[in-house]
């Protein structure tokens, strides 16, 4: 289906899913969150999308504490039906670069002069980047994502709307995450904003 994706900035053509099933599904106080089966079942995806007038800072905020993070991996157990409508969306090649996180984490020895990969080379050297290369993709056949990690040398929410919990159209800026559903891992988060 073709339809609009309203970005902060202006409407934008796109391409949307639908479907009507039963899917993990939950209200928060920020954002509603939907749970999509991904992959063998041992992970879901989830999507937040923010009230109307809601800030992506205040739903990470309201996601982030310790009750929070563990019933995001319960949503799926929530099961509602509802009739969702997504925009097909795919991100390719999303470089980042972990060499500064790790060090900053404690980890700067194989960084360093004192790096010892002896057990791998006879040749002395130490790490100068670890890069990760991610792409996602989400379509009707369901979500797809791939990580390549490189060392490199009815309710009223707070916008005033009524909520109608027979469907979740998302046709403006949202998050995602991808999770591992028994430890609540987050291995990919991203936002979808045009």
């Amino acid at each position: 289906i073709n339809d609009s994706f309203h970005t902060r900035a202006s409407d934008v053509p796109a391409t949307f899913m639908m479907s009507e099933n039963e899917y993990g599904y939950i209200r928060m106080l920020t954002c509603r969150l939907l749970s999509l089966p991904y992959g063998s079942g041992g992970y879901s995806m989830l999507i937040a999308y923010p009230y109307d007038g809601v800030s992506f800072d205040e739903t990470l905020t309201e996601l982030n504490t310790l009750a929070n993070r563990y019933l995001m991996t319960l949503v799926s157990g929530y099961l509602h039906k509802l009739k969702i409508k997504l925009p097909k969306f795919s991100i390719d090649n999303c470089e980042m670069d972990f060499s500064s996180l790790l060090k900053s984490i404690g980890i700067d020895i194989p960084f360093s002069t004192k790096a010892d990969f002896s057990g791998i080379s006879e040749n002395g050297f130490s790490i100068d980047k670890v890069i990760q290369n991610s792409s996602i993709d989400v379509n009707e056949k369901g979500t797809d994502s791939a990580s390549v990690t490189k060392i490199i040398r009815y309710t009223t929410n707070p916008g005033g709307s009524m909520i109608d919990d027979s469907e979740f159209y998302v046709d403006s800026p949202f998050m995602f995450f991808v999770m591992e559903s028994g430890s609540g891992s987050i291995l990919f988060a991203g936002q979808k904003v045009n």
